[in-house]
């Protein structure tokens, strides 16, 4: 959902879309969360959509990071399930290197969005903008 750069008027494009997909390792320990730090956007919105449901099931942290890439290789390793982009882990998926867990409504889609300052950028940075701006459509 809007966050608080949208709340705050500032200007912005979507540039992409994603799903944040629950994914582990075939036999990986059941309850074991591969969690993004408090700091990440990606965990915000996994706690935002589905924190209280999983305390609510026990499940436990046990390993946390900042990346998706380290979680996508603990999860390669059978630590835990962990959210992650559907683009990130497409090619585990297909290979059976990975599982997707959890109920339908664990699968959570997201918005790739790209801020600016709502005031005059210098010349390279509007030119980005503008391009940016016509390939979003």
């Amino acid at each position: 959902g809007p966050g608080a750069l949208d709340a705050a008027g500032v200007p912005s494009l979507c540039i992409g879309a994603d799903l944040l997909l629950p994914v582990q390792a075939a036999g990986a320990p059941e309850r074991a969360l591969l969690v993004f730090s408090d700091e990440s956007g990606l965990g915000r919105i996994v706690r935002g959509a589905l924190g209280a449901e999983l305390a609510a099931a026990a499940m436990l942290p046990v390993f946390t990071a900042h990346l998706a890439s380290v979680l996508k290789s603990m999860a390669l390793e059978g630590r835990g399930l962990a959210w992650l982009p559907q683009s990130l882990v497409r090619e585990e998926l297909a290979a059976g290197r990975l599982l997707g867990a959890g109920p339908a409504h664990w699968r959570i889609p997201v918005e790739v969005r790209l801020y600016r300052e709502p005031g005059p950028l210098g010349a390279h940075a509007e030119a980005f903008w503008q391009a940016a701006r016509a390939l979003a459509g």
